[in-house]
């Protein structure tokens, strides 16, 4: 099959053949009409994400742009929903997790489970696990009470989710 046929898309290696625009010509840039002289090169490439924002899971492809200020997220393309296109753009420039953990009660078999209140940098999952791991709490334990304030230096909790006697 020859690319042309295939819509510019290559069979063998799925790249974008020289000769034929890229499938996001037309997308607009996030800073869109804002000229950046800088004399530094750019670097341009895409990331695959399927969404979790809903059960159809599309498959997201985004196009960002590395410059001297940062990543800028020139596109995005797959998404059938607005809420789609956010979670591509959050988790291609600062993605975020919820952690969730079983911390130990003194004298009790039972841990308490606990989450941060708010959503952590994911490269900060590593230092909460760490400090949550090294802390045990006195019973009785509400649901909602906080077991340690300013969680891996976030600034955000960490909760109880459920009471523990």
């Amino acid at each position: 099959m020859n690319s042309r046929a295939n819509g510019g898309i290559s069979a063998g290696d799925g790249k974008n053949v020289q000769n034929n625009p890229p499938r996001w010509q037309g997308v607009q840039s996030s800073h869109a009409g804002v000229s950046v002289q800088t004399g530094l090169p750019s670097r341009s490439y895409e990331e695959t994400y399927t969404c979790i924002c809903c059960p159809l899971g599309c498959q997201l492809t985004v196009m960002l742009q590395q410059g001297p200020a940062g990543l800028d997220v020139t596109g995005v393309v797959g998404y059938t929903c607005r809420r789609g296109k956010d979670y591509a753009r959050q988790e291609a420039t600062h993605p975020v997790r919820m952690v969730t953990a079983a911390v130990p009660v003194d004298g009790r078999l039972c841990p308490v489970s606990a989450k941060t209140a708010q959503p952590i940098a994911k490269n900060r999952m590593l230092a909460a696990l760490e400090e949550i791991r090294a802390l045990r709490v006195q019973p009785p334990v509400r649901e909602g009470d906080t077991l340690l304030e300013n969680v891996a230096g976030t600034g955000v909790a960490l909760v109880a989710t459920k009471t523990v006697q």
